[in-house]
């Protein structure tokens, strides 16, 4: 396990005008292929790094960039890339991922996009495809939207770690301090808009965490 870390932490990023134009869950896809070429397992965190590894501008958090944003990465794998969406891939976050035929055959194609710029349309990616939410209004929607303020509000006993760190898009290494901050960052947004349930999912979370 320790090799396999240690060749993911070692991904050289792609030149941004090699992947600008290529949406989001292609950039995905082929990372997947390239971690299966490779012989490194398809978990969570492999892929999840990976990505930010190859694709620093797309997949990193807004204010602290020099980390990935893998919660808006947990969503792009479970909800965009399984069989009832593109069908690029199959699994879950929680064990391993595997990729399909037909995913395979787009990791292919997106590989040569990105080994030549020229091949790819002329047109951007959709704003939406891509289009980060930074405003305080849209960062108290993303909360109250997550799969763990709903979890929350039906089952809040059922809440884990690791759902928690995929929720404030950082893993189970990143240091204290750091969640810390993305955690009170968060709160402060909720305190500012008034939004007292949101605010009770933070204070549940805080509490959780023991911070």
């Amino acid at each position: 396990m320790d090799a396999y870390k240690k060749f993911v932490k070692e991904l050289n990023p792609f030149q941004e005008n090699q992947y600008e134009n290529i949406t989001q869950d292609k950039l995905a896809i082929f990372t997947m292929y390239f971690l299966e070429e490779k012989r490194i397992p398809l978990y969570f965190e492999y892929i999840g790094i990976a990505m930010f590894k190859f694709f620093p501008k797309r997949f990193s958090l807004i204010t602290f960039k020099e980390y990935p944003d893998l919660y808006r990465i947990s969503n792009l794998l479970r909800l965009h890339l399984r069989p009832t969406d593109r069908n690029w891939a199959v699994g879950n976050i929680r064990t391993n991922f595997s990729i399909t035929t037909l995913g395979k055959e787009v990791a292919k194609e997106t590989k040569k996009m990105l080994n030549n710029p020229n091949l790819q349309k002329k047109v951007l990616a959709k704003k939406n495809e891509s289009k980060r939410i930074k405003s305080i209004e849209g960062d108290v929607d993303e909360i109250i939207n997550s799969n763990l303020f709903k979890k929350w509000q039906e089952n809040k006993e059922s809440i884990n770690e690791f759902e928690i760190f995929s929720f404030l898009g950082v893993m189970s290494f990143t240091r204290k301090e750091v969640i810390k901050k993305r955690i009170l960052k968060l709160k402060d947004i909720c305190k500012n808009t008034k939004n007292t349930e949101a605010l009770s999912f933070m204070n549940y979370i805080i509490e959780l965490l023991k911070f």
